[in-house]
């Protein structure tokens, strides 16, 4: 009797241990399954069948799209949005920024801003357009230089277009004045009044405003300061219409507007 009893108690352990080996096989697999599924399904759906472009002027919507590298049936799960966007922005130089938005289960919405022309300089190999960040934007002739103003006393380096405007080791200092510069005119929204800017000297920036004025500030300038004082002082009832003036920036804290 106690033998039959020893020998149900140790089947009934057995059984235990068989289901608790079990139990752990079986969700063993189902950790090894499920990214398995996940990874099945998601390479199954969420494939792309729209492809929505906001924002394109300059470009078209199938160049843009060509450019990132996309196409209808790619997966929106593994879709590789920076390396998409980088392909763009070394392919057309206009697109200044770039944003892909997933839209499940099937949509991919891409939404561009795009650079404009500011200014023309002279490079190595001819005459490049430039945005207000100095990124070159496209080589053109003289006359197509002369649509925009020209920045004197410096020059790009080996340019490309959809690059940064590199200068000699000697005007980098230069170099960061113009951006400084550019950006402060830009916040002001008075890039499309300048009619030249020349950093030829060392020491002060000459720009041409409008028709009528001609413009100079230390290289070592506040320029959003400086920028935002000319905006306001060029409203004053003394100045004479049609005259041609000097306006002296260079003596801290005053302007003078020398009519010539």
């Amino acid at each position: 009797m106690r033998c039959t009893v020893a020998k149900t108690v140790r089947y009934k352990k057995k059984r235990r241990r068989n289901r608790g080996r079990f139990r752990l096989l079986y969700k063993a697999v189902l950790i090894l399954l499920v990214p398995l599924f996940i990874i099945v399904g998601s390479a199954i759906f969420f494939r792309i069948s729209n492809i929505e472009v906001n924002g394109l002027q300059r470009y078209s919507a199938d160049e843009l799209i060509q450019a990132a590298g996309l196409s209808l049936n790619d997966n929106l799960l593994f879709l590789n949005k920076q390396t998409a966007e980088q392909k763009v922005y070394n392919t057309l130089p206009y697109v200044d920024t770039m944003e892909l938005v997933r839209k499940f289960p099937d949509k991919l919405q891409i939404n561009v801003t795009e650079c404009s022309p500011a200014a023309a300089i002279q490079g190595d190999t001819g005459w490049w357009l430039l945005d207000h960040n100095c990124k070159l934007l496209e080589q053109v002739d003289e006359s197509g230089a002369q649509a925009y103003f020209s920045i004197q006393g410096l020059t790009a380096l080996a340019p490309a277009a959809g690059k940064s405007l590199v200068v000699a080791e000697g005007e980098r200092s230069k170099l960061t004045v113009l951006k400084s510069l550019l950006a402060a005119l830009e916040e002001q929204d008075m890039l499309s009044d300048v009619t030249g800017i020349d950093l030829s000297s060392d020491y002060l920036v000459e720009m041409g405003y409008t028709s009528y004025f001609q413009v100079k500030m230390p290289q070592d300038s506040d320029f959003s300061y400086m920028i935002q004082r000319l905006k306001t002082s060029s409203d004053n009832e003394k100045i004479v219409e049609g005259v041609y003036y000097t306006v002296d920036m260079t003596i801290e804290g005053e302007i003078h507007y020398i009519p010539q």
